[in-house]
């Protein structure tokens, strides 16, 4: 596992780097921080995947100035990318994004990023009792 801060336009992001194989993005929600993905991390990794989260701006060890930038659902899209390009050494352009909206968004800007998209949902229990 590697950990360590990427710098970015008004803030700094911490980033977990674990596993080997082809990378996927784990991008946590807007209440949360990359911790949500740790019960799920090592089962990706023992199924021969690579792991990279990040704190979102402001959440869990990820630090930001006050200024403006871009959202698609509660995440900046050019964070996820400057996060890309910092793990990317290693790593091939394709790359499975979990989280709809942003992959969306990488996905119509920069379509060589992306090979999948893996929509992680958790409906409330009462709708469905």
């Amino acid at each position: 596992m590697t950990t360590g801060h990427v710098d970015v336009p008004g803030g700094r992001l911490f980033v977990i780097d674990e596993g080997s194989g082809p990378p996927i993005d784990l991008l946590h929600a807007g209440i949360a921080d990359s911790r949500s993905w740790d019960a799920m991390v090592s089962l990706l990794n023992r199924a021969g995947y690579r792991t990279i989260r990040y704190d979102q701006r402001g959440a869990g060890r990820s630090t930001t100035e006050d200024v403006e930038f871009s959202r698609a659902g509660d995440l900046d899209i050019p964070d996820v990318v400057q996060t890309a390009r910092h793990v990317e050494a290693n790593a091939p352009n394709a790359r499975a994004l979990v989280w709809p909206d942003v992959a969306h968004m990488i996905g119509m800007e920069q379509p060589e990023r992306l090979a999948s998209t893996i929509v992680e949902f958790v409906a409330p229990l009462e709708r469905w009792s």
